[in-house]
């Protein structure tokens, strides 16, 4: 397993299995102590002082993090309640000061000593074994650097020394630069660390180191793997809707609790809801993991117009982040559909699908456009055009898509037939009888009869990624 693209604070996490990274697939037991070893010598880039140094200030720092259950004694009863850290102890028992407890050089494993010497009935929320480990890996090493160099340790001797200096660990940190911060780590201080400043060049640049300079198949992943943690983003929903003012909710929780499953309960009430369920499914998939911050926030918003849940400027920085990869995600594809066509012998023309009339990346939101039409009236339940009295609606919903770019250049005679068949509907060149047929004239001509303000509704947001 690879861990080297894990930023320093997740890895922790992960190791504790108190989240992050870990709840995203990874397994706790295949990280071996040669994983840890060999994490410690990436980051460090083979056992640099100074970053050997940053990277055991961090670890040391993970002593503030570790939560355990506080014993309680109540009319001598004797319990636990609520997981505390060593800080928030601080509240109830007036001796623990962190800063005091906890000098520079304590190691990790000396803090967790301290933490069990303060509190002997406290029983941490996780493991700390794995921890540790890569603790004493780290001190270790940084020992024998301390004893070969013999030029002083810069955590202990040299304190003084440093503390003259204007630039802290944490600045020095940001010096380095970002790219030796992980992605998860990264949206984490993005979305949530109001401290955490950054320009859209930094983002750019920060986005090119781990996309392998803009390597398609790398960024595609890069970019899937922001849309799924975007969804973790937390905010507390409005009284009205929740009818609790303090419950905080992810994005995808309160997608499934307050959209996903009123849907549901709906289609249960049919008497063949697997279709539907299916299709379901597959808009779930499509929020989860293609929508990116800012269409996940405009979407619950949708279904919550009266709502004002202020999400996009709390959160303006990772959809800044957002917008800036989905525009490079653009430009990649525009790069890859210019390149010179091969000399080799051509291979036979495919036949047009819906899906071919569409730009790239409008494709895997087709899902979504579906469930508009349906939740407006447009269609039904197996994506059929509802017909009431003009065979040319579908026609006049081409036309706005095409006068807003979403379909790549392409014969109308075709394109028409072949949006029409989708939806259950036929373009002929003659009147046949066929109650779901329009001619291709009329199709054509429907193009000066569109009602932009009704598809402006629901159509023009999905056009705009929202």
């Amino acid at each position: 397993m690879n861990y080297e693209n894990i930023g320093i604070a997740n890895f922790c996490n992960f190791l504790t299995g108190a989240g992050g990274i870990d709840s995203i697939g990874y397994d706790l037991s295949t990280v071996s102590k040669i994983d840890m070893y060999n994490y410690i010598k990436i980051k460090t880039e083979n056992f640099n002082s100074i970053l050997l140094e940053i990277f055991i200030s961090e670890l040391r720092d993970c002593a503030y993090d570790l939560k355990f259950l506080r014993p309680n004694t109540t009319e001598g009863v004797f319990y636990y309640d609520l997981y505390y850290t060593i800080e928030t102890m601080g509240v109830f028992f007036p001796k623990i000061k962190p800063p005091l407890i906890f000098t520079k050089d304590k190691t990790l494993r000396e803090r967790v000593d301290i933490i069990i010497e303060l509190l002997p009935d406290a029983v941490f929320k996780h493991s700390t074994k794995k921890l540790l480990q890569l603790s004493d890996m780290a001190e270790f090493e940084y020992q024998k650097l301390f004893e070969s160099t013999n030029t002083g340790s810069f955590i202990t001797n040299d304190i003084n020394a440093r503390r003259e200096q204007k630039t802290t660990i944490q600045e020095r940190i940001e010096v380095l630069n970002y790219n030796e911060i992980g992605l998860y780590e990264f949206f984490v201080r993005l979305t949530y660390d109001e401290h955490f400043s950054i320009s859209e060049s930094e983002m750019y640049l920060y986005i090119k180191h781990k996309t392998d300079n803009f390597d398609l198949e790398t960024f595609e992943l890069f970019r899937k793997e922001l849309n799924f943690l975007s969804g973790g983003i937390k905010f507390v929903p409005p009284l009205q809707i929740t009818n609790d003012n303090n419950v905080e909710l992810t994005i995808l929780e309160f997608h499934h609790k307050f959209i996903i499953t009123p849907r549901l309960e709906e289609i249960y009430k049919n008497e063949n809801p697997i279709e539907n369920i299916k299709k379901l499914d597959k808009y779930v998939d499509l929020f989860t993991n293609e929508f990116d911050a800012k269409m996940k926030i405009q979407e619950i918003q949708r279904y919550y117009t009266e709502y004002d849940f202020g999400l996009i400027v709390r959160y303006r920085k990772i959809i800044r982040f957002s917008d800036l990869i989905f525009s490079i995600y653009e430009k990649l594809f525009d790069s890859q559909a210019k390149q010179p066509e091969s000399t080799v012998t051509p291979t036979p023309k495919q036949q047009l699908t819906f899906a071919g009339l569409f730009k790239p990346e409008y494709i895997d939101r087709l899902t979504v456009l579906f469930e508009r039409l349906k939740l407006n009236g447009y269609t039904d339940e197996n994506n059929d055009w509802i017909i009431k009295t003009d065979t040319n609606e579908p026609a006049k919903l081409f036309h706005y898509l095409k006068d807003n770019d979403v379909f790549i250049t392409s014969k109308f005679a075709p394109s028409i037939k072949c949006f029409y068949k989708e939806f259950g509907c036929e373009v002929v060149e003659k009147i046949n009888g066929n109650p779901r047929a329009t001619t291709r004239v009329n199709a054509q001509a429907a193009k000066n009869s569109v009602n932009e303000s009704a598809f402006n509704n629901f159509v023009l947001s999905w056009i705009d990624k929202k």
